[in-house]
């Protein structure tokens, strides 16, 4: 398979691009009509794979829209609403309007008929297509084109387990209330309320919140947790599916919930809890008193009286960051201990691995990234702070006298009226984004610029041995695949 994509890659690299041509003229045979057109559903814009290297958008072609899917025109319809791609980006499927009924186009294949259909979701591995659809005022699930039992209420879409092998949704009967569904079993009805269900990492656990009777429920593999008379958090799994943690009030008090032990009241407001990646650690920011506290493993850290991050883990679980605002200052706090006092601070960002964090800090009405403590350059405005993949380069976008720069490692590269969609390639050793000049944008690589303007840009994505990168570009209406080589090679 990997011989096979890259045999994809260099053929596109030798073609130069994919090209989807959109013609003004009803005549012509090509695809007539505009990419994004207006419908009583909305706007089209294009849609790309999650590699990058598939496009699709409506067009409007006469009386009817078309869908164009890496150039290839399908069916025509009266609408089309919006299109979504396989994870792998083998796959693509939409939802289609013919003779005022609508089905779900996959792979070109159309679907069962319905009165309405809410977007269809793909599994992990893109085996499976799942979609809530509703006919002569009932609801059912579709898998694979067949209907699930139907339902005369109402429908939360569905979602597949993580390996795929399972899927669940909540389903509303009139009169008898909320209930989730999963694989097929029904669980237990819920009188006023219900939050979706999710499944555990390991695809081996369900947990949702329902309200019956004026208080709401944690529910985790069909057991109930404690009573909640005002609100709940939806529950979250940890990475290893071992444990279960959520917010949930009652009394005007709010509590985090792990594992079935509250911890501590606040009064006025919590964050939703979170695990470290290695499941060993939990942390969220709660309110009391009108002062926040970042509390992690049980322990508050100092109060903040206006405002606070939620706390945030290294990949490695072994570190934490935040920052806290107290009257006009505020300060970052990494693993304990805080920074001097700054203007404004954006949340902090460990690298991959956790050896290092950085965070944009302004003060003196100017902005600089610090970097494990250390002061970079000044600017009037910072974004995107990102760390390549093994955390040894850094990079973000800062503004001066007007003008954007992307930095790298704490140089600066050229100057633009605009920049977006910074990333690094999956090794580190490449980083490109879009850079605007006037109306028109253009994709930078290693600070080598392309020599083509474009009115519109897609994000730049890299292949997973980061030496090739596709985005895709469009002029007048006309959008095209682009894929060059990383580390020199011709632009197409």
């Amino acid at each position: 398979m990997k011989r096979v994509f890259l045999l994809v890659l260099i053929g596109l690299a030798m073609l130069v691009t994919i090209i989807i041509r959109l013609s003004a003229s009803a005549a012509d045979s090509s695809p007539a009509g505009s990419i994004g057109g207006e419908n009583p559903n909305g706007t089209f814009p294009p849609v790309f794979s999650p590699d990058g290297m598939r496009v699709a958008y409506a067009a409007r072609k006469g009386d009817e829209w078309v869908a164009i899917v890496d150039g290839k025109e399908g069916a025509g319809y009266e609408d089309i609403k919006g299109f979504v791609f396989s994870p792998d980006g083998k796959r693509i499927a939409y939802t289609a309007m013919k003779q005022e009924t609508w089905q779900v186009v996959t792979d070109g294949q159309e679907g069962p008929k319905s009165d309405e259909i809410n977007p269809p979701v793909f599994s992990a591995d893109g085996k499976h297509l799942a979609y809530a659809a509703k006919s002569v005022g009932e609801w059912r699930v579709v898998v694979d084109g067949q209907d699930g039992p139907a339902f005369a209420g109402d429908i939360l879409s569905p979602v597949f387990s993580p390996d795929s092998q399972h899927i669940a949704y909540a389903e509303r009967k009139e009169g008898e209330g909320w209930r989730v569904v999963v694989d097929g079993k029904e669980g237990p009805r819920y009188d006023d309320d219900i939050r979706a269900p999710a499944f555990s990492p390991d695809s081996k656990h369900v947990a949702y919140a329902g309200k019956s009777g004026g208080k709401w429920r944690a529910v985790v593999d069909e057991n109930e947790g404690a009573a909640y008379e005002d609100d709940i958090r939806s529950p979250i799994f940890s990475p290893d599916s071992q444990h279960v943690a959520y917010a949930g009030k009652s009394g005007g008090k709010w509590h985090a919930v792990v594992d079935g032990k509250e911890g501590p009241a606040y009064e006025d407001d919590i964050r939703s809890p979170i695990f470290s990646p290695d499941s060993q650690r939990v942390a969220y920011a709660g309110k009391t008193g009108g002062k926040w506290h970042a509390v992690v493993d049980g322990k508050e850290g100092p109060a903040y009286k206006d405002d606070i991050h939620s706390p945030i883990f290294s990949s490695d679980g072994k570190r934490v960051a935040y920052a806290g605002k107290s009257g006009r200052q505020w300060r970052a706090v990494v693993d304990g201990q805080e920074s001097v006092a700054y203007q404004d601070i954006q949340a902090p960002v460990f690298s991959p691995g956790g050896r290092h964090v950085a965070y944009a800090a302004q003060t003196g009405g100017r902005w600089r990234v610090v970097w494990d403590g250390r002061d970079g350059a000044k600017y009037q405005e910072i974004n995107s702070v990102i760390f390549s993949a093994a955390g040894d380069h850094l990079a973000y976008a800062a503004r001066n006298n007007g003008r954007w720069r992307v930095v790298v490692d704490g140089q600066d590269g050229a100057e633009y009226d605009g920049v977006q969609f910074l990333i690094f390639s999956p090794n580190g050793q490449h980083v490109a984004y879009a850079g605007k000049s006037g109306r028109n944008w253009r994709v930078v690589l290693d600070g080598e610029e392309g020599p083509e303007k474009y009115q519109d840009i897609s994000p730049p994505t890299f292949t997973s041995d980061g030496q090739r990168v596709a985005y895709g570009v469009g002029t007048n209406g006309n959008w095209r695949m682009a894929v060059r080589q990383a580390g020199g090679g011709k632009w197409p």
